[in-house]
């Protein structure tokens, strides 16, 4: 039953009991057998008064028999706004992942299957996957409602409040630190240094906690909060950062039976991108650029993506990503995934729902989803009245606030990252990317870290022969990899280190 709000501030005593499910498992990662326990749990957030606010329903997964409060934690968490972490979880992170039929263009239905996951990071950190309020099994309590917290600080700030209660609950505040998040969650991830070190400017807490490591996976620092921009476009080369992911699209679809290798491909166009591309882009929006140079531009285009030059010439030189999706595969009657351009289903009867309409998504999140809620079950043990709803749009996404506090209008998740840089001079960033994504591309992604000016020396990028959840189709184990070396070469690289078990027993690949 609702609590009712009766004029008094409420307290904890006011709420049910956090439910909390707690499993011991033993697995195999790098051919070392790791013992964890595995808590999937309720945690109430206050607000400042003290009162409940939200329930957070997150699941942790700490190796035992260690007790070492210096050793690793990772907080990871996906997108939306509105999206549940399940994603990360089955598909890379976790310590069982989500089996599909192929690596591109898998089944929808069942049978669905999971299996152990001998990448999970897990050997090197514990590992925190949290749904914020309004996803998975996370609500509102007392008398808030789950559009409460639908909003860029409201959501970023209630994030922040379940880590530290998080570290608080289990005597973890010594530890190295580290947050990692996918899509809008990138962005979330990006903020994460203002929320755990708070300010004056920041709802007028000092939580004083800092990070040693912020991962972000599929998501382009150029963007803010107010931004406007849209998928794909990049401050200064504009939608051109989509043409290196068309042209290796239209590779991997041609049907050559010998095509350029992704990355030497990617990178060669994305240098025409960044030089007469972007030259004729600004000539032509200046109104300066003759007609036999754009010609000869659309003319390169074409070539690259085979979408006709008359096309590139009718569109001004750009195409967005919906756009593409429908002209890229139409002689065969097909429509290219965005979040992953391998992907396609048939143009025909295409309902135009962005997500549910797009070939990846359609095609890969009932195999993900159903693995999910059989380990859940399985494993964890996890009986809940009510859904878990993977992503939510209604009252979540659908009212989001954008409104940022004490930051300037046009402030960019990039700005947020160079600002903890400097306050942080440890603090390490590794941004990671799919080839095939069209939404959040690699060369935006890298252009983004180039306009923020972040510290090269203590920004890393990998990139994958993937699409937007860049551990999906064959790559999972490298992405795996990648986040390991990360937490291991960030844990080695702070004062002191030599002293920590965590780092001196991890072994590099």
């Amino acid at each position: 039953m609702a609590t009712q709000y009766t004029g008094r501030h409420l307290s904890l005593a006011d709420v049910p009991p956090p439910r909390r499910f707690v499993t011991r498992h033993v697995t195999t990662i790098r051919g070392q057998k790791i013992a964890f326990t595995a808590t999937a749990e309720e945690s109430y957030v206050t607000n400042i008064e003290g009162e409940p606010t939200g329930r957070f329903f997150t699941f942790s997964y700490v190796k035992t028999g260690t007790r070492d409060p210096r050793r690793p934690v990772l907080f990871l968490f996906n997108g939306g706004p509105g999206s549940s972490s399940c994603w990360l979880q089955m598909g890379a992170m976790g310590p069982w992942k989500a089996i599909l039929d192929r690596s591109v263009n898998p089944s929808n239905v069942p049978p669905f299957g999971y299996a152990a996951n001998p990448d999970s990071p897990l050997d090197v950190a514990d590992l925190v996957f949290i749904d914020p309020v309004g996803t998975g099994f996370s609500h509102a309590a007392g008398s808030t409602q789950d559009s409460d917290f639908a909003g860029v600080d409201a959501d970023a700030d209630s994030v922040a409040r379940f880590i530290e209660g998080w570290l608080q609950r289990n005597g973890r505040f010594t530890s190295p630190k580290f947050v990692l998040g996918e899509s809008y969650g990138g962005f979330r991830a990006a903020m994460m240094p203002r929320a755990l070190l708070g300010g004056i400017r920041y709802v007028g807490v000092m939580r004083g906690i800092t990070l040693d490591g912020v991962i972000v996976v599929g998501a382009p620092l150029s963007t803010g909060a107010n931004s406007g921009a849209a998928p794909g476009i990049d401050a200064g080369i504009g939608g051109g950062a989509l043409i290196p992911g068309m042209a290796i699209t239209a590779d991997y679809h041609g049907g050559a039976a010998t095509r350029p290798a992704v990355a030497a491909r990617y990178d060669q166009v994305s240098a025409y991108v960044r030089g007469p591309y972007a030259d004729a882009l600004r000539r032509l929006q200046a109104g300066t650029l003759p007609q036999s140079a754009q010609a000869e531009v659309a003319g390169r285009l074409a070539a690259f993506t085979g979408i006709p030059a008359k096309t590139w010439t009718d569109k001004h030189l750009v195409l967005s990503p919906p756009e593409y999706s429908a002209l890229a595969l139409a002689g065969l009657g097909l429509k290219l995934g965005l979040y992953d351009s391998r992907y396609t289903l048939p143009a025909a009867h295409d309902g135009g729902d962005f997500v549910a309409d797009d070939p990846a998504m359609a095609q890969y999140v009932p195999g993900i989803v159903a693995a999910f809620q059989q380990m859940i079950y399985d494993k964890l043990k996890v009986v809940m009245p009510i859904p878990y709803e993977a992503i939510v749009w209604e009252g979540v996404s659908s009212r989001w606030n954008n409104h940022r506090v004490g930051v300037a209008p046009d402030q960019t998740y990039g700005d947020d990252l160079a600002i903890a840089m400097r306050r942080q001079p440890q603090l390490r960033v590794m941004l990671m990317s799919g080839y095939y994504d069209l939404l959040a591309t690699p060369l935006a992604m890298e252009s983004s870290v180039k306009a923020a000016g972040l510290p090269a020396e203590r920004v890393t990028l990998h990139s994958y022969e993937s699409g937007h959840m860049s551990y999906l189709g064959g790559t999972a184990a490298q992405f795996g990899r990648d986040v390991r070396q990360f937490i291991v070469d960030t844990v080695a690289s702070r004062p002191g280190a030599a002293a920590s078990p965590s780092s001196a027993s991890s072994d590099r690949q």
